[in-house]
């Protein structure tokens, strides 16, 4: 078992009261002079950052146990709340599924709290979840499938009673496997109606190949989901669903020994169908070795939209340049730096970004930009250039970079307060690496320094291959006379499978 603690209540409000009067009181002193103000500042934000870090190495207070029969359970104590937020995330997705299970565990998402030994039907369902006050959603994302309750404390036992029931004994009804394809189809077409529908389906393809159903939820083609039935969706169930591959979260008021107790009382002999292994990740092709681009429209796009990917690493396998990454991202939005001065401030583009996305699988990084149709070629001329500028010594400030961490440091520390939201941070952390990540990750981020900044640019950015789409108005793609051969090579190789209905069988 592994805890990890937060400074109590009380030292959180003496630091935060320490703090307000140390800024009142020196703001007395030196607000005479713009020199002294920043002086000032400075002094004030150092204070900050040191008090932030000294209150806590970690982020939450939680602790993890697992089960003789492999379920690991997570919990973590917010006793200002009366409510529970209980959540059960199988170790799969986008990332587990196969070209002929495309999509299925999103449907099968649609499913879980559905029919099944407890409740017969999805009437008998909803009707014991308001008996005991439930609210439920589920999930799937490229490293997780779950559904969770949030609920009243008191009902804890009667609603982990109710989540083991879609574990043990989940109906997968015939026709509400039918009702939830429709369902799931028509969430597939308003996907569609996106302007960005087919640009980012392309994307996905020149990137990945025929295999990126492994990074797309709602999944690649709609045929399997149209095709599914009762006996692919149970084969896919005794795929993912097995107490080695499972993780159950238990996030409010709770007590950690009564919940492992209760879990144990309801899984606890919960076991694996016979000969189970746990699924394999899509393994992907290695990243495009050269750079590509292509010209997309759509008549309801706006200003024009260019999004370029490039290779990154496994979060697992480098948390360090994880930190840096979330950090720079933040950093090229604040309003004191050359970038923000000279393109942002001055309307030479309308948005410029760059984010990680933290996975176990595919990883990559985007830039982003968002200009004028007419202005797009140069703002991504000027946009690489200015990478470069990027990994330059002085092109931040520390105390740009200082600002930046203090902003993550409190916002992190502000979603370990609420119950919901250290729930979605352990829940998603833990997926995409593990619970030490998390346990890791305030430490790790307040730590980075505008040399690892310059070294993360150099590394994954400058000079790299990379996978632009680039996305117009139609009428001004038309007017400008763009090359839209992404809107070619989406009509040749993508549309006939994304538009798959039944009548094509």
């Amino acid at each position: 078992m592994h805890k990890h603690s937060l400074f109590s209540m009380f030292s959180k409000r003496l630091i935060t009261a320490f703090t307000a009067a140390f800024t009142a009181a020196f703001t007395a002193t030196f607000s005479a002079t713009k020199k002294h103000r920043y002086y000032l500042q400075s002094t004030v934000l150092s204070f900050m950052l040191s008090m932030l870090y000294l209150s806590t190495a970690q982020a939450a207070e939680y602790k993890v146990e697992t089960l003789d029969n492999g379920l690991t359970i997570i919990t973590a104590n917010v006793s200002y709340t009366p409510l529970l937020m209980l959540k059960v995330q199988f170790d799969a997705g986008a990332k587990t599924e196969t070209k002929e299970t495309d999509g299925l565990t999103h449907l099968l998402e649609h499913l879980f709290m559905k029919g099944n030994g407890l409740a017969p039907n999805e009437v008998a369902y909803r009707k014991r979840e308001r008996q005991l006050g439930i609210i439920s959603n589920a999930t799937t994302g490229r490293d997780y499938v779950d559904y969770h309750f949030i609920f009243p404390a008191m009902f804890l036992e009667e609603t982990s009673e109710l989540a083991a029931a879609s574990v043990f004994s989940l109906a997968l009804d015939p026709q509400e496997i039918k009702d939830e394809i429709r369902v799931v189809n028509d969430e597939f077409n308003r996907y569609a109606l996106k302007p960005s529908f087919a640009s980012n389906n392309v994307l996905n393809h020149l990137v990945y190949g025929n295999k990126y159903y492994g990074v797309t939820p709602l999944g690649m083609t709609k045929k399997y989901i149209l095709e599914a039935n009762r006996d692919k969706l149970k084969k896919l169930t005794d795929s993912i669903m097995a107490p080695a591959n499972t993780r159950i979260y238990l996030v409010g008021n709770v007590d950690h020994d009564n919940a492992v107790k209760v879990i144990d009382k309801y899984f606890g002999h919960w076991k694996a169908p016979e000969g189970w292994q746990k699924p394999p990740y899509v393994e992907f092709p290695d990243f495009p070795s050269t750079s590509k681009r292509m010209n997309f429209s759509h008549p309801r796009q706006t200003e024009a939209v260019a999004n370029i990917r490039f290779d990154a690493f496994k979060v697992s396998e480098n948390p360090e340049d994880s930190y840096v990454a979330d950090v720079f991202s933040t950093l090229l939005s604040h309003k004191g730096t050359p970038f923000y001065q000279k393109y942002i401030k001055t309307g030479e583009i309308y948005d410029g970004y760059m984010y990680y996305l933290t996975t176990s699988v595919a990883p990559y990084i985007n830039m982003g930009i968002a200009a004028q149709a007419n202005k797009i070629d140069q703002a991504i001329e000027n946009m690489f250039n200015e990478a470069k500028e990027w990994a330059k010594p002085d092109y931040f400030t520390q105390t740009q970079l200082d600002e930046v961490k203090l902003k993550l440091s409190v916002e992190f520390k502000v979603k370990a307060d609420d119950f919901l939201d250290l729930e979605g941070h352990l829940s998603y952390f833990t997926a995409a690496a593990d619970i030490n990540y998390y346990a890791g990750y305030l430490k790790g981020m307040q730590s980075v320094t505008l040399e690892d900044l310059s070294r993360y640019i150099q590394k994954y950015v400058i000079d790299k291959p990379h996978t632009m789409v680039v996305l117009y108005n139609a009428e001004k793609a038309k007017e400008l006379k763009v090359n839209l051969d992404g809107d070619a090579y989406f009509a040749k190789h993508l549309k006939a499978h994304l538009e798959y209905s039944l009548d094509n069988k």
